[in-house]
């Protein structure tokens, strides 16, 4: 996708229909990113936190579901197939175009990506891994990978409504404490209405909050030809929504 310069006052995610739709990611936001299992959220996180990197913009990834090694793998194998080279190809390129990938990932080594892989983490602790690393690395964005994963105190515990709103609240006050967009992940259910439809806000079932905090929320859906996303923007704050049609 076109990158964009990040000279808006909001964090750009690199998608170019995204922005114009969305006018960025606002500091202090809260964004939901909601989809069923598979459909490629994480991979479009991946693809927004690249897109950041390459315009230095400095993020920091809460991997809840792989470890932070793997989370790398999984970014490095995107930004190869960028260049049109797959790893298990890597020992067979001519010496100059292995200089180049070489170059690459070099360059990729030192760009601003920060992985937490606590795996559970409370949020909280997130609010701690967060500040800390936007007081010694200014960080400007915040990526969760996925809000099911995350858990909530021992007195919440036993009650998922009390849970998720703890935890919604929480990933408010941490994007608006920090001055930071924060784009969390949020598993539905495979087994839902509309099955082959685009999710809605109604299909966010585990909480009410899911609904309320956020101020923007945004749908995935794997359109028939397996290639294409649609997002549909359900709720934004700042603008009126609507649907973009995008590929991975």
């Amino acid at each position: 996708p076109e990158i964009e310069c990040q000279t808006n006052p909001s964090i750009l995610s690199g998608i170019k229909d995204l922005d114009e739709a969305t006018g960025g990611f606002h500091k202090g936001d809260l964004i939901l990113l909601c989809s069923r299992p598979g459909v490629g959220k994480s991979t479009l996180a991946l693809n927004i936190a690249g897109n950041l990197m390459a315009t230095d913009v400095p993020v920091l990834v809460f991997s809840l579901e792989i470890n932070a090694e793997r989370y790398l793998g999984r970014f490095m194998e995107m930004s190869l197939e960028g260049m049109g080279v797959h790893s298990n190809e890597l020992k067979r390129l001519p010496k100059d175009r292995f200089a180049a990938v070489d170059s690459r990932i070099r360059e990729l080594s030192t760009k601003p990506l920060y992985i937490c892989d606590t795996p559970s983490i409370q949020a909280d602790e997130l609010y701690e891994v967060a500040r800390n690393a936007a007081n010694e690395k200014g960080i400007k964005m915040i990526i969760v990978d996925y809000l099911q994963l995350m858990t909530a105190p021992s007195q919440y515990r036993g009650n998922r409504e009390r849970q998720v709103e703890y935890i919604m609240n929480s990933l408010k006050a941490t994007a608006n404490e920090l001055d930071v967009p924060v784009l969390v992940l949020c598993q539905l259910s495979r087994y839902m209405r509309n099955g082959d439809l685009c999710p809605t806000c109604n299909d966010l079932r585990e909480s009410s909050h899911l609904k309320s905090v956020p101020d923007v929320i945004i749908m995935l859906h794997k359109l028939q030809n397996e290639h294409d996303l649609e997002m549909a923007i359900v709720k934004d704050s700042h603008h009126n929504g609507g649907k973009i049609v995008t590929g991975l």
